[in-house]
Formats: C-alpha cells, sequence, structure tokens
C-alpha cells in the first residue's frame, strides 16, 4: 500500500473516537442525596402542617400545594421543599391579615380593604420567596425596584378582581383557598417563564 492510501484512508484519518464513561457516584454521595432529599422532603410536608396547626385554616395547606403544583419546570426535592413553605408562609399571612374582613360590614369597605390588601400581599410574598430561595436578602431591593411595580400591573389583570370579589362572597375562612385557587390558575397558564427562578410568577 502506497504511504498517500495510508494518509488518506478513512481509518488514518480519523481515529476512533472514545466513549464517555458515565460518571459513577460514589455510595457516599449516593447516602448524602437521599439525606438530602429526605430532609427536604421533610421541610415540605411540615411546614404546611405547621401553618395548619397555627392558624387552623385547610387554606394554608392548599396554597402549599397550589405552589407546588403550579411551578413549572423540573420539581426536584429542593424546588418542592422551597415552593411548599414559601406557599405555607404566604398563606400564614393571608390568614392572619384577612381577619379582619370579619368586621368590616359593606362591600365598599371590604374592597377598600382588599385593594392595598393587594399591594402588600405580593411584597410580602416577594420578600419570603426572595429570603427561602437566595437565603440572604442581597438582592432583594434591586427585585423590588425592577419587578414590583409590574407585577402588580399583572396582579390587577387577574388574580387580584377574582380575589376581591371572593372577599365579597366569601366568608373569610375560605379566602385562603380561593386564593391558593387563583395563584394556582395565574402561576400555571398565565406567568411567563418557568421554574422556581421566575420572579413574577404569584401575583395576588
Amino acid at each position: 500500500m502506497a504511504i498517500d492510501d495510508v494518509v488518506n484512508s478513512p481509518q488514518a484519518a480519523s481515529p476512533p473516537e472514545k466513549k464517555e464513561e458515565p460518571k459513577k457516584i460514589s455510595t457516599l454521595e449516593s447516602v448524602l442525596g437521599e439525606v438530602d432529599d429526605l430532609f427536604n422532603l421533610s421541610v415540605a410536608t411540615a411546614a404546611p402542617i405547621a401553618g395548619f396547626a397555627l392558624t387552623g385554616n385547610a387554606g394554608v395547606l392548599a396554597t402549599s400545594g397550589a405552589y407546588v403544583a403550579a411551578t413549572k419546570g423540573k420539581k426536584d426535592s429542593r424546588v418542592i421543599r422551597n415552593e411548599s413553605l414559601s406557599g405555607a408562609l404566604f398563606g400564614t399571612f393571608a390568614h392572619y391579615t384577612l381577619l379582619p374582613l370579619n368586621y368590616i360590614g359593606s362591600a365598599i369597605r371590604k374592597v377598600a380593604y382588599m385593594i392595598p390588601w393587594v399591594f402588600g400581599a405580593n411584597a410580602f410574598y416577594m420578600a419570603e420567596d426572595h429570603l427561602i430561595k437566595e437565603r440572604s436578602p442581597k438582592g432583594l431591593y434591586k427585585k423590588f425596584k425592577e419587578n414590583y411595580l409590574n407585577i402588580i400591573k399583572k396582579a390587577f389583570m387577574l388574580p387580584a378582581p377574582l380575589n376581591i370579589l371572593s372577599a365579597l362572597f366569601l366568608p373569610q375562612q375560605y379566602l385562603v383557598a380561593a386564593g391558593a385557587v387563583t395563584g394556582y390558575l395565574f402561576r400555571r397558564f398565565v406567568a411567563g417563564g418557568k421554574g422556581e427562578e421566575q420572579t413574577d410568577k404569584t401575583p395576588y
């Protein structure tokens, strides 16, 4: 065989590719991963139960579940933990901040109470959600500056009017569950983006 034939042959031009072996996970890494998953799922379970025990309002459980169910993208144990905890905290907040509706008689007064409540509820959600997922207040001011007004605008496009109407016709103990439903619908079918990195997914 001539030298040119050897140089130009397919075997010479393209040496066989080496197949990359999948990265092996050690037994220790596997155990630590399972422990981490168990911890995350324990927090995800305990948070709404604690909120329900504190308030006696099943809407806290519904809000926690709605946050997890409506989250787009990958749902690993960390995402489930964060969303469940965030929902439990917001559901507890909603329960106590909506209690005054029991003592407000007229529909006009209820509307007057609920409109500023929307502003406060979204501020609370943004703060607690950021602290849970970032574990630090760093970047919170920037997030508010860049996203808060946009979130309020989106809130008044759908969930806020529904929640205000609910306040006019439903007893206070059912308002948290009603908010969980509207939050799920908005988050799942209206809000853009996916996954827990979304910054404006739960207006109220």
